[in-house]
């Protein structure tokens, strides 16, 4: 049985890695877009802020450990353009098809970022794998970064929040539910928030941009 998993960030990665430890007959590859695999993503803000401070540190497992111990194909800056399902094939960029019995696609989303007047593109930035990470850092780095909006309080928008507090950032978060974290109880939100004010982090909810 030949496996493709498309998408090499943390799912696609572990459920790779699963399929190895089910069958270790089975033919598996990963087609990932980027440069990059299983990327620690929740670590993100936290390579930004210095607290991890080697880019290194933020990769969960390599291509050779992949390869080389779970016998796993990895096919970086392989785009999968075209699925054609009843064929049981993928066409990747460059024109190539491969055949697969089974299909699993772990692609994962791509940061919504709206269509509006003043959002220019060097100073706007989405957080999403590491190569985003890099220019959020670069900027900061070259330029003389005195205040930051986080559009949106999810774990993420937090955690990147007060890294760039710990920076001195004058960082502002923009959330458009009544508390942050919406998918926690309000009351323990109302503890983060408290804790996210003590840092100087201004909070502005019930609002979007």
């Amino acid at each position: 049985m030949k496996v493709i998993v498309i998408g090499g960030g943390a799912a696609g990665a572990s459920c790779a890695a699963r399929i190895r430890r089910n069958d270790e007959q089975a033919e598996v590859e990963i087609f990932e877009k980027t440069d990059e695999i299983s990327i620690a993503n929740c670590g993100l803000p936290y390579y930004i802020g210095q607290v991890i401070t080697s880019e290194d540190d933020m990769h969960v497992s390599s291509v050779d450990m992949f390869e080389n111990l779970f016998n796993i194909k990895v096919r970086l800056n392989t785009q999968v353009t075209e699925i054609k399902t009843a064929e049981h094939s993928v066409v990747t960029a460059d024109g190539t098809t491969h055949s697969y019995d089974r299909l699993v696609i772990t692609t994962g989303a791509q940061p919504f970022v709206p269509d509006l007047k003043g959002m220019e593109k060097d100073r706007t930035f989405t957080l999403r794998n590491l190569a985003d990470a890099n220019r959020i850092k670069e900027y900061i780095k070259n330029n003389d970064v005195k205040r930051a909006v986080v559009v949106g309080g999810g774990f993420i928008g937090v955690e990147m929040a007060e890294n760039l507090a710990e920076l001195n950032i004058d960082t502002t978060i923009v959330e458009l539910a009544p508390h942050i974290m919406a998918n926690v109880d309000e009351d323990i939100a109302k503890v983060a928030q408290n804790r996210l004010k003590k840092q100087g982090i201004k909070l502005v909810l019930s609002d979007g941009v």
